[in-house]
């Protein structure tokens, strides 16, 4: 980041394996291993002749991944960042305060990381740099607040909507089943919405896409910085008519509404088109949005409809959740011999397995040693070890096999997706 000066994500192939040499000390025979190791691109002008960089696709490239069975535990971590951040509850002008702290309508690397450290958040120091410089917010660098907090979810999503799921029937018996029924069946009926073709979607989704439709100025079906930094430079503004920081469901349904009668032409999709919402059903749904139940609905409900950000290739966005994840789990696949030995500690009959609480307190262990006593230097912190354990496969005791959640960690090449 400090040598693109450009803010391009290229750099010259020569600094490239400079900087790359120098970091990791060792000698590395470039026309062997070279284009294993860097995702070449045409340079432009200001970056001379020859071939350029993309070091972030290039350091993306190689992932720790957890096998299937154990990849629950990344929804869980960034799931509860997200939920203490969306309790705070805060207006819009206020959010921006929060981390615009001298009021300059700007916010450096050093006001989001205090900002960030008071809210309590679960995350270690070291977690919360390390996403702070995938999102391209090195030290030096501003943005404007309100495009700061436009990618605030980003940071905490893993790919998948973190909106309330749909209601469902409940399991209710005796006098009052027949009653009971029928208010659920009302709720679904108000939680799906009729397409043109007939069909049904989930009433919160198809809002997702549209609101994201909306926002999708070149429509390749994803949004880059620039797209979702919109949201809080304008439409935000434009859905809260009475300019108090937060949508109450009246004001969420009329700009629904207002948005599939002024342009059916931003769903790309002719199923999409013609969908059945009243100005009730939309108010319906903005409970659902409205997950911490306050009755209206903040910026940070807001940002999960959405979801399709992250999903950009090469951008500061792309990178900033798998930071935090990649960031544990670089960890423990590089301390698995230390790992071993914490867990062999409390595997009192040699079997391989040990109880949850003594996974967590053998985990907890490396990295207290890894920190060297600095918790802001912790790779994991508690928290994230107990949801971790809570998501490990177990036996009909309750014990993880520790061998097999060691062995599964694997180096993926996200080029291929082959381990």
């Amino acid at each position: 980041h400090k040598i693109d000066k450009n803010r391009d994500e290229l750099i010259e192939l020569r600094k490239w394996q400079q900087v790359v040499q120098e970091t990791l000390q060792v000698p590395i025979d470039w026309d062997l291993h070279g284009d294993a190791l860097v995702n070449k691109e045409q340079a432009t002008a200001s970056h001379g002749s020859g071939t350029a960089v993309n070091y972030v696709k290039s350091l993306e490239r190689y992932q720790i991944r957890l096998a299937e069975g154990y990849s629950g535990w990344q929804t869980g971590v960034l799931a509860r960042v997200y939920e203490k951040l969306q309790k705070s509850n805060l207006s819009f002008d206020a959010l921006k305060k929060r981390f615009d702290k001298d009021l300059d309508g700007n916010v450096s690397h050093q006001e989001v990381l205090d900002t960030l450290q008071t809210l309590d958040l679960g995350l270690s120091k070291s977690q919360y740099e390390r996403a702070l410089l995938w999102m391209n917010m090195d030290e030096g660098r501003t943005f404007k607040a309100e495009d700061f907090i436009s990618q605030l979810y980003v940071m905490c999503h893993d790919g998948r909507p973190a909106l309330s799921p749909p209601p469902r029937k409940p399991q209710t018996a005796g006098a009052d089943a027949d009653t009971a029924r029928g208010s659920a069946n009302d709720s679904l009926s108000t939680s799906f919405v009729k397409l043109g073709d007939g069909t049904t979607m989930d009433g919160v989704q198809y809002i997702s896409e549209l609101l994201t439709a909306a926002v999708d100025v070149d429509k390749d079906g994803v949004l880059s910085e620039s797209e979702l930094q919109t949201v809080g430079q304008s439409m935000w503004a434009k859905i809260d008519a009475d300019g108090d920081g937060y949508l109450s469901y009246d004001e969420f349904a009329t700009a629904i509404l207002r948005l599939l009668q002024e342009d059916q032409g931003i769903l790309r999709s002719p199923r999409m088109m013609n969908a059945n919402i009243t100005h009730a059903h939309a108010v319906e749904l903005a409970r659902r949005v409205d997950v911490c139940s306050t009755g209206q609905i903040c910026f940070l409900e807001f940002l999960p409809l959405f979801s399709a950000a992250t999903n950009k290739e090469g951008t500061g966005l792309k990178g900033s959740n798998s930071a935090i994840i990649q960031h544990i789990c670089t960890h423990i696949y590089q301390q698995q011999h230390a790992l071993t030995k914490a867990f062999q500690f409390f595997d009192k009959d040699e079997d391989l397995h040990v109880s949850q609480a003594d996974f967590v307190q053998a985990v907890a262990s490396v990295g207290e040693v890894i920190a060297k006593g600095n918790t802001d230097d912790e790779p994991f912190t508690h928290e994230q070890i107990e949801i971790l354990a809570g998501n490990c496969p177990k036996t009909e005791k309750g014990e993880i096999n520790y061998q097999s959640f060691l062995e599964a960690f694997v180096v993926v090449d996200t080029f291929t997706l082959e381990g």
